[in-house]
């Protein structure tokens, strides 16, 4: 399942370990300011929140959280620090 990560709410968490979804976060920016540009109504710490909450789901039935991220003119000086973050 590929998500932006801005919901997660108790249905979503009930349909992510039912199904033993594997998600897919897509994040544009590792610049709070920079991704709340790219993505309108996003908050960059509820967001990191969520995507640790991913996790946790996600190690309960042996499956990991990957990361996706859309290359654009406004966002490429955020790729390394991108994959910095996902490697760790």
């Amino acid at each position: 399942m590929t998500t932006n990560g801005t919901v997660l709410n108790a249905n979503v968490e009930a349909y992510v370990t039912a199904l033993r979804i594997h998600p897919i976060i897509s994040v544009d920016a590792m610049d709070p300011r920079r991704l709340e540009e790219i993505r309108v109504g996003v908050r960059a710490a509820e967001l990191w929140k969520n995507i640790d909450r991913y996790q946790e789901l996600a190690a309960g039935y042996g499956k990991t959280v990957l990361f996706s991220f859309c290359l654009m003119t406004s966002n490429w000086q955020e790729f390394e620090p991108f994959l910095r973050e996902v490697d760790a």
